[in-house]
Protein backbone atom coordinates (compact mmCIF):
# COMPACT_ATOMS: atom_id res chain seq x y z
CA UNK A 1 0.00 0.00 0.00
CA UNK A 2 1.42 3.41 -1.01
CA UNK A 3 2.06 5.37 2.30
CA UNK A 4 0.77 8.87 2.36
CA UNK A 5 2.03 9.14 5.63
CA UNK A 6 4.53 7.62 7.69
CA UNK A 7 4.89 7.07 11.63
CA UNK A 8 7.56 9.33 11.93
CA UNK A 9 5.50 11.82 10.40
CA UNK A 10 2.51 11.75 12.33
CA UNK A 11 4.54 11.64 15.47
CA UNK A 12 6.42 14.74 13.88
CA UNK A 13 2.87 16.26 14.18
CA UNK A 14 2.39 14.97 18.12
CA UNK A 15 5.16 16.63 19.28
CA UNK A 16 4.09 20.23 17.14
CA UNK A 17 0.39 19.77 18.48
CA UNK A 18 1.85 19.12 22.32
CA UNK A 19 4.32 22.29 22.07
CA UNK A 20 1.89 24.79 23.89
CA UNK A 21 -0.12 21.92 25.86
CA UNK A 22 0.28 21.26 29.74
CA UNK A 23 1.96 18.09 30.13
CA UNK A 24 -0.98 16.28 32.39
CA UNK A 25 -2.64 17.19 28.65
CA UNK A 26 -0.23 14.38 26.98
CA UNK A 27 1.77 11.61 28.05
CA UNK A 28 4.88 12.97 28.50
CA UNK A 29 6.52 9.50 27.58
CA UNK A 30 5.97 10.31 24.48
CA UNK A 31 7.19 13.64 24.15
CA UNK A 32 10.43 13.23 22.29
CA UNK A 33 11.87 12.57 18.80
CA UNK A 34 10.53 8.82 17.14
CA UNK A 35 13.98 7.54 17.16
CA UNK A 36 13.88 7.63 21.11
CA UNK A 37 10.39 5.90 21.56
CA UNK A 38 10.53 2.46 22.41
CA UNK A 39 9.69 -0.47 20.27
CA UNK A 40 6.31 -0.54 21.13
CA UNK A 41 5.53 3.49 21.24
CA UNK A 42 6.28 3.55 17.62
CA UNK A 43 4.19 0.87 16.66
CA UNK A 44 1.60 2.71 18.27
CA UNK A 45 2.53 5.30 15.41
CA UNK A 46 2.92 3.09 12.72
CA UNK A 47 -0.94 1.20 13.74
CA UNK A 48 -2.35 4.86 13.15
CA UNK A 49 -0.25 5.38 10.35
CA UNK A 50 -1.54 2.42 8.45
CA UNK A 51 -5.31 3.15 8.89
CA UNK A 52 -4.99 6.73 7.96
CA UNK A 53 -3.08 5.51 4.95
CA UNK A 54 -5.87 3.06 3.95
CA UNK A 55 -8.69 5.66 4.87
CA UNK A 56 -6.82 7.32 1.73
CA UNK A 57 -6.56 4.96 -0.05
CA UNK A 58 -10.20 3.87 -0.16
CA UNK A 59 -11.08 7.66 -0.96
CA UNK A 60 -8.59 8.34 -3.62
CA UNK A 61 -10.05 4.70 -4.92
CA UNK A 62 -13.79 6.51 -4.63
CA UNK A 63 -12.75 9.62 -6.57
CA UNK A 64 -11.09 7.25 -9.61
CA UNK A 65 -14.09 5.74 -10.07
CA UNK A 66 -16.59 8.95 -10.14
CA UNK A 67 -13.60 10.60 -12.56
CA UNK A 68 -13.54 7.82 -15.03
CA UNK A 69 -17.72 8.21 -15.18
CA UNK A 70 -17.49 12.05 -15.63
CA UNK A 71 -14.84 11.01 -18.52
CA UNK A 72 -17.26 9.36 -20.41
CA UNK A 73 -19.76 11.92 -19.63
CA UNK A 74 -16.97 13.77 -20.97
CA UNK A 75 -16.60 11.37 -24.40
CA UNK A 76 -20.12 11.73 -24.90
CA UNK A 77 -20.56 15.39 -25.10
CA UNK A 78 -17.28 15.73 -27.14
CA UNK A 79 -19.15 13.49 -29.66
CA UNK A 80 -22.27 15.45 -29.35
CA UNK A 81 -20.48 18.86 -30.28
CA UNK A 82 -18.23 17.51 -32.94
CA UNK A 83 -20.89 16.16 -34.17
CA UNK A 84 -19.24 12.48 -34.85
CA UNK A 85 -22.54 10.24 -34.32
CA UNK A 86 -25.84 10.59 -35.11
CA UNK A 87 -27.59 12.98 -32.01
CA UNK A 88 -29.86 10.08 -30.84
CA UNK A 89 -27.17 7.61 -30.32
CA UNK A 90 -24.96 10.81 -28.54
CA UNK A 91 -27.89 11.56 -26.87
CA UNK A 92 -28.11 8.11 -25.37
CA UNK A 93 -25.04 7.77 -24.29
CA UNK A 94 -24.78 11.71 -22.79
CA UNK A 95 -28.04 10.25 -20.80
CA UNK A 96 -26.27 6.67 -19.78
CA UNK A 97 -22.67 8.38 -18.62
CA UNK A 98 -24.87 10.48 -16.66
CA UNK A 99 -26.78 7.99 -14.86
CA UNK A 100 -23.46 6.29 -13.98
CA UNK A 101 -21.57 9.06 -12.79
CA UNK A 102 -24.85 9.68 -11.06
CA UNK A 103 -24.87 6.24 -9.56
CA UNK A 104 -21.45 6.43 -8.82
CA UNK A 105 -21.41 9.62 -6.43
CA UNK A 106 -24.16 8.16 -4.82
CA UNK A 107 -22.49 5.19 -3.70
CA UNK A 108 -19.52 7.06 -2.68
CA UNK A 109 -22.01 8.83 -0.10
CA UNK A 110 -23.82 5.85 1.00
CA UNK A 111 -19.76 4.23 1.74
CA UNK A 112 -18.88 7.68 3.38
CA UNK A 113 -21.92 7.45 5.78
CA UNK A 114 -21.06 4.18 6.76
CA UNK A 115 -17.25 5.60 7.81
Amino acid sequence: MKEWINAKQLHDWYLEAIRTLHPESYNPNAAKPFEELTEEQQEIDKYIATRVNGMIKTHIERLEVVMEKARILEIALMDYYCNTEPLNIVMERIYNAHKELQQALQAVKERDAET
